[in-house]
């Protein structure tokens, strides 16, 4: 009997990929245009800015940054060549393990850029790729890239004829080890990382959340002296001054790191107490409903993708843990990991989910329980009320203003009126029950001897 051996071989590929590379250093030692992670435990108390300049860092901070942080892997100058005269369809997948962000700052010397020059002969268009290092329901890994529907696997076209130069940026919320590869006709090249010299494949990602991220920016105030400049999950803008505490620069950017972690740390816990124990609603003895908004219990607002993001800040409210005031001006919801707020109308329920980028800023705790604090409201009549802080245009005699107003299916709208003291539930606008069994609210044209009353059917809290 004859015994056959056979060799499986890897299938062959037409694509080829190299690593432009981007200059780390220049030659006077100085780090330009790239950005470092720097972990909590480095020894802050040695690093020294002198020398440092708005565009790069100085020659004893940029060997600080060498020997104690990690030099961020992005972005990537990526050159894709095919050698197959058809075209190529080029996808991203990324082999390897997520873990939790790990505990540390950026340090940005300079505003991080690919290299200026030509690195092809002839014409080359460089393209930015956004890679975005997410784990699917599966676990599978996939380097994902944003569009106008939501995240969708990255993926390009090369022709033989003309090679494709892709300006990758790399992002992801979580800490990844693992290799990212070019998927084409056959089996999966690894993207070389961090220069043409290198061939290093493997990336060690420290996790970046979309919030809660300190970038400090090594530069110069108006007056020539080094300072470092603060702000949160920026890409380019140095942001104001860090706050002093101290006159060690590095005490000082030690203690923003730490306040940023405390502040997320503290909303984080305070939202999962929030869903796990909710307030109760207040027992009114009235034929008035509580409704507690709570977007998130929709499993298709959970599937979603945040397209869009905050800007700005968001505060979280005294009054419940996982409600912030952000600066759509509309109600928003944190999720329970608080890096989403669902933000919309709780009168139709429709909500957008929007990825936050800084860190919320969490409650004073004054030490008091914290009082309902409505939404909106739904009449009998069928009318939605909203709150505003601002006075009506026109006042009404013996009521302390109006605390917002109402808009009937029909289009009438109303003001509603507040006076002191309190009515039930502490809030000024809100009245005994009357004859049908149900709260009230004073509108229209009341006035204390003879006010327009409506019942209200729900409360929106």
């Amino acid at each position: 009997m004859a015994v056959v051996i056979g060799a499986l071989l890897a299938a062959r590929t037409s694509l080829r990929v190299t690593n432009e590379g981007r200059s780390a250093l220049s030659e006077a030692g100085k780090a330009t245009n790239v950005a470092y992670w720097v972990p909590l435990s480095a020894p802050l108390e040695e690093l020294d800015a002198e020398g440092s300049t708005e565009s790069q860092c100085g020659i004893q901070l940029s060997a600080w940054l060498s020997e104690h942080g990690s030099l961020l892997p992005s972005p990537q100058a990526i050159l894709l060549r095919s050698t197959s005269e058809e075209p190529l369809a080029v996808s991203f997948t990324a082999d390897g393990r997520f873990s939790d962000p790990r505990e540390g700052f950026i340090l940005q010397c300079g505003a991080p850029s690919l290299p200026a020059g030509e690195p092809e002969r002839g014409e080359l268009e460089w393209a930015p790729l956004l890679l975005r290092l997410d784990e699917d329901a599966q676990g599978r890994l996939h380097a994902l890239t944003p569009t106008t529907d939501g995240p969708v696997p990255a993926t390009v076209t090369v022709k033989g004829t003309r090679p494709v130069g892709l300006g990758a940026l790399i992002q992801g919320d979580y800490a990844f080890d693992g290799t990212i590869r070019a998927q084409a006709d056959g089996s999966p090249v690894s993207l070389p990382i961090d220069g043409a010299a290198s061939d290093g494949t493997a990336i060690a990602w420290p996790g970046l959340p979309s919030r809660g991220t300190l970038r400090v920016v090594a530069g110069l105030e108006n007056d020539g002296t080094t300072a470092f400049f603060c702000n949160v999950a920026s890409s380019t803008q140095a942001g104001g001054v860090c706050l002093p505490r101290s006159d060690n620069e590095a005490m000082t950017i030690r203690h923003q790191a730490q306040q940023i972690r405390t502040d997320y740390l503290t909303v984080r816990d305070t939202v999962a107490d929030a869903f796990r124990a909710p307030r109760p609603a207040p027992e009114t003895e009235s034929r008035t409903a509580f409704v507690r908004v709570d977007p998130w219990n929709d499993p298709a607002l959970q599937a979603d993708d945040a397209d869009e993001q905050f800007e700005g800040w968001c505060s979280q409210s005294a009054f419940r843990a996982d409600r912030v005031e952000c600066e759509t001006g509309a109600d928003c919801f944190l999720s329970q990991d608080a890096n989403t707020a669902a933000c919309g109308d709780p009168s139709t329920n429709t909500w957008t989910p929007y990825r936050i980028l800084a860190p919320v800023q969490p409650a004073i705790d004054d030490g008091s329980e914290p009082t309902l604090s409505p939404v909106g409201l739904r009449l009998v009549n069928g009318a939605w009320c909203t709150f505003h802080s601002g006075g009506p245009d026109v006042a009404v005699e013996g009521w302390g203003g109006s605390a917002g107003e109402c808009v009937e299916p029909g289009g009438v709208a109303y003001p509603f009126w507040s006076t002191y003291p309190s009515g039930p539930l502490g809030q000024p606008y809100l009245f005994e029950l009357g004859g049908s069994g149900y709260l009230r609210i004073a509108v229209r044209e009341g006035t204390p001897d003879a006010p327009d009353y409506e019942d209200v059917a729900q409360i929106f809290y």
